[in-house]
């Protein structure tokens, strides 16, 4: 039997069709998998059971995402938590900050995700958990660097130079770190956490100009950073600024 088969998976959705094509998908793959349509249930079933790892919708009726995995720690801390979500304009590092292994948007890549579970396990086997607790360890260093990332987000020299000389690690253990447990490199991310921050700034008007903007969030170059955006958001900051 393969290292990851037999890890326990729980999927809490309130959408039926998604949580049965995800059960299905995991189940055919060797994973012990159960459903739970909303977290009070959730709750219930981890009472009984352990599970390894729980994919966990943020918008549900009776309790929201947070709060069930907030309540989800308490019971069992070493579970992993994979956050699983509809919602475009979320504030994803409140998730990870507060314990959460992944933040995933919808529509899923279930492959990936399930790629993902596997390295987990195959990373945690080669710690030792008297050392390290199996609920920090992984998201441990990626967060140190998401938040690294947040606080410099305005210096156009953000990159994994200066990541690496500012947090005193070396250019190849983040590389590691960034092939280990995300599917996209250390640019990539930088760009990324960079287009989320100007949308959410956009959007709450507390800017001015597209030059303002782009400045705030790293970018000299105006009208490339304009073409970027559209190129993310297919929507033209002039539009809206």
């Amino acid at each position: 039997m393969k290292d990851y088969q037999g890890i326990r998976v729980l999927i809490v959705d309130d959408d039926l069709d998604l949580r049965s094509s995800l059960i299905d998908y995991f189940k055919s793959s060797g994973y012990d998998t159960t459903g739970a349509k909303n977290g009070l249930r959730a709750i219930d079933l981890i009472k009984k059971t352990h599970f390894d790892i729980v994919l966990l919708d943020l918008n549900m009726p009776v309790m929201n995402g947070m709060q069930t995995m907030r309540e989800i720690q308490k019971i069992s801390p070493s579970t992993f938590i994979f956050i699983i979500t509809g919602e475009f304009d979320v504030e994803k590092y409140q998730y990870y900050r507060n314990g959460c292994v992944l933040f995933e948007k919808k529509p899923l890549d279930v492959i990936e995700i399930e790629l993902k579970i596997r390295n987990i396990f195959k990373i945690s086997k080669e710690k030792n958990p008297r050392l390290i607790p199996t609920d920090t360890f992984i998201n441990l260093e990626i967060n140190l660097i998401y938040e690294f990332i947040l606080i410099n987000i305005d210096n156009p020299s953000l990159n994994i130079d200066f990541i690496s000389k500012s947090l005193a690690m070396s250019k190849s253990y983040i590389y590691k770190i960034f092939k280990t447990y995300l599917t996209i490199g250390c640019h990539e991310t930088i760009k990324n956490i960079r287009l989320l921050k100007a949308y959410n700034t956009a959007k709450k008007g507390s800017v001015k100009s597209i030059k303002d903007l782009s400045i705030s969030v790293g970018y000299l170059d105006s009208g490339y950073f304009s073409k970027v955006y559209k190129e993310a958001f297919n929507q033209n900051l002039s539009d809206i600024l």
